[in-house]
């Protein structure tokens, strides 16, 4: 469960293919249905590394790993 961008677990998974065999689940926040902390409709891990989400859904896919995306919204309920 990476706390901020998911540019270490990006990193890692394309550093360390055999890394991604080992994981099951990331769970993250990324994205912002109604409003955003960076600008209206964006949310700071996903706005400040679109590349690293990027290749994190690309090697989940690879590597048949569940991703669960929680929007900001949810941090404020």
């Amino acid at each position: 469960m990476p706390l901020a961008s998911l540019t270490n677990i990006a990193l890692l998974l394309r550093t360390y293919l055999e890394a991604g065999a080992g994981v099951r689940e990331i769970f993250s926040m990324g994205g912002a249905a109604r409003v955003g902390n960076v600008i209206a409709s964006a949310e700071f891990n996903v706005w400040h590394g679109p590349e690293a989400v990027a290749i994190v859904l690309e090697s989940a896919a690879w590597f048949d790993i569940l991703v669960v995306m929680y929007g900001l919204g949810v941090s404020y309920d």
